[in-house]
């Protein structure tokens, strides 16, 4: 009798790891160019005058020069406790002093405003009736002209604005010499000519052009 046994035991074991770290480094440049047309600067004011009044700092930081340029008339200030409407406490002392040319007087009201050279401007001017003596419609008119051209014809502040009341007028003047002629004229028995404020600016867009880049990189 033969007895035969056979035990066969296999072990494997295997172990893989694998292991892959990838790391990518994007660089991205971004260049930007920015080109400006513009004179002294964009829209920039050549000058604010607050006529009749004192230099002050209107609410939107913006320098006002004390009453200056001008020719004839004389100053008045509106009764103590007098609000404007359509403005800022801050802008009353704007519209609550002025210029004015009495009918007495033989001189026209002008104002003789120095610029940078000539050319193209924008001219603001500022008003506000307060007299009581003028605050019914078509009691006080006046014309207006800028280089010695009529530019406002029987313009009633009352009429367009109401009493008390701030308005401005905006309008583009086009000078031969590096002088600004501003005049105020009476009509005929239809009151005095007033005005609170001048701003002279810069149009938009003239003068040198003026580039200018910026360069962002971003890393990811």
């Amino acid at each position: 009798t033969t007895t035969r046994t056979t035990t066969r035991t296999t072990t494997r074991t295997t172990t893989r790891t694998t292991t892959r770290t990838t790391t990518r480094t994007t660089t991205r440049t971004t260049t930007t160019t920015t080109t400006t047309t513009k004179g002294t600067s964009v829209g920039a004011a050549v000058v604010r005058i607050n006529c009749g009044g004192k230099a002050f700092t209107d609410s939107s930081g913006n320098a006002w020069s004390a009453d200056a340029y001008f020719t004839g008339g004389l100053t008045a200030t509106a009764a103590a406790g007098t609000v404007i409407a359509g403005t800022t406490t801050v802008n009353q002392q704007l519209y609550t002093t002025y210029r004015y040319m009495p009918a007495y007087l033989s001189t026209t009201l002008t104002y003789s405003i120095p610029l940078p050279a000539a050319g193209t401007y924008i001219v603001t001017m500022h008003f506000a009736q307060t007299d009581p003596t003028y605050q019914a419609v078509g009691t006080q008119v006046f014309n207006i002209l800028f280089e010695n051209v009529r530019v406002f014809t029987r313009l009633d502040i009352v009429s367009v604005a109401g009493y008390s009341t701030a308005y401005k007028m905006s309008l583009s003047v086009t000078t031969t010499d590096a002088l600004l002629d501003i005049s105020f004229r009476t009509v005929s028995g239809l009151g005095v000519p007033v005005v609170s404020g001048i701003e002279v600016n810069q149009p938009t867009g003239t003068g040198p052009t003026v580039s200018s880049s910026s360069t962002t990189t971003t890393t990811t």
